[in-house]
């Protein structure tokens, strides 16, 4: 993993917290063999999914782009609740791309970069799950998902303070209140729904907690699945409406999103 070091304890856009950027290709390649089954069965990972199943549900779409897809966690979930999907993914890592293909061979995956160029094609929905936190040029890269967004897009990500650990699995930021949504819409995006969730559990107590156990670096296991299992339970108790996860659902502006019910 290459060498990161904090840049300023405030971004100049007003994020919480923004550091220099690490080389997020090199530590995907390196680290996605042993995180993928995190990502299947980790306690933040199965609550983002249930919370973002809520705010699909008043949605319509037949296709799907999961941007930084990873190793496909995502994209077999949807495939689980929603049938007859054309699904799609793009990742920077070619492990976790090469992870996907494997779980969906029926999907369609491509090794790219947001930032650099449009993803290929046209999806209803365009999907950001544990990403945006991730591009130290975000902006561009909803600038050029705004490209293929025939519908709306989801992002999901964190706000508040930054953890040190979180450079180890190649956070850049944390988003200041607001700055997601205005982001956003300089791309030409709207926002139609945006919620909070996970305090007092989630934020800070499990953050702060994970920052100690460092649990990115821990090998799955019947202790690890056990602790999972409570740790589920109790992030549950976190109260909606508050917290440091956000949840955006946009649509590009001109008409292009049609699929709201």
């Amino acid at each position: 993993m290459s060498e990161v070091t904090k840049t300023a304890d405030l971004h100049p856009t007003g994020a919480s917290s923004y550091w220099a950027e690490p080389d997020n290709k090199v530590i995907y390649d390196a680290r996605w063999d042993g995180w993928a089954e995190m990502k299947d069965t980790g306690p933040m990972s199965r609550h983002t999914r249930r919370l973002i199943l809520k705010t699909l549900r008043a949605v319509s779409f037949r296709s799907v782009l999961d941007v930084g897809c990873g190793p496909g966690a995502f994209l077999m979930f949807l495939a689980d609740k929603f049938q007859g999907l054309n699904l799609a993914g793009t990742d920077i890592s070619e492990t976790a791309v090469n992870l996907a293909r494997k779980k969906l061979p029926a999907a369609s995956f491509l090794v790219g970069d947001v930032t650099a160029a449009p993803p290929e094609g046209r999806y209803d929905l365009v999907t950001m799950i544990d990403v945006a936190e991730h591009i130290p040029n975000d902006l561009a890269a909803f600038q050029n998902i705004r490209a293929c967004c025939q519908g709306h897009l989801l992002v999901s990500t964190l706000e508040g303070r930054m953890r040190p650990f979180e450079v180890e699995v190649g956070h850049v930021r944390n988003y200041a209140p607001g700055e997601l949504q205005k982001k956003l819409e300089a791309a030409d995006f709207e926002i139609v729904s945006f919620r909070r969730w996970g305090w007092p559990f989630y934020s800070p107590l499990y953050r702060n907690l994970n920052n100690t156990v460092k649990p990115h670096n821990l090998k799955q296991s019947r202790f690890t699945r056990v602790a999972g299992a409570l740790a589920y339970g109790l992030l549950g108790l976190s109260l909606p409406f508050r917290g440091d996860l956000v949840i955006a659902l946009a649509r590009p502006l001109n008409g292009a999103g049609k699929g709201e019910k």
